[in-house]
């Protein structure tokens, strides 16, 4: 049971996030190997919950940077201390 929820897309998002801000949607896709449609709707609830937040890279108007609120970065560092805790 906390091997799945550990290993959900969004606490590996969170976590991922918090490892190497920013990141782009692509990238984070790849990282944690689900397809872009799938972060992307990932992103959507991320957002609403108010733990992350996109912006645009200002170089290109198709790029977008995804990045963790501060409540994001609250729940990233327990998400991790929770993670070594059960030595997932």
């Amino acid at each position: 049971m906390n091997d799945k929820i550990m290993k959900s897309v969004p606490v590996r998002m969170l976590i991922e996030l918090s490892n190497k801000p920013p990141r782009n949607i692509s990238h984070l896709s790849k990282k944690i190997d689900c397809t872009y449609s799938y972060i992307t709707n990932e992103i959507k609830r991320l957002k609403e919950s108010g733990f992350i937040y996109v912006k645009d890279v200002e170089s290109s108007r198709r790029e977008k940077r995804v990045l963790l609120t501060e409540k994001g970065f609250k729940v990233a560092k327990i998400l991790r201390e929770l993670k070594m805790v059960l030595e997932i």
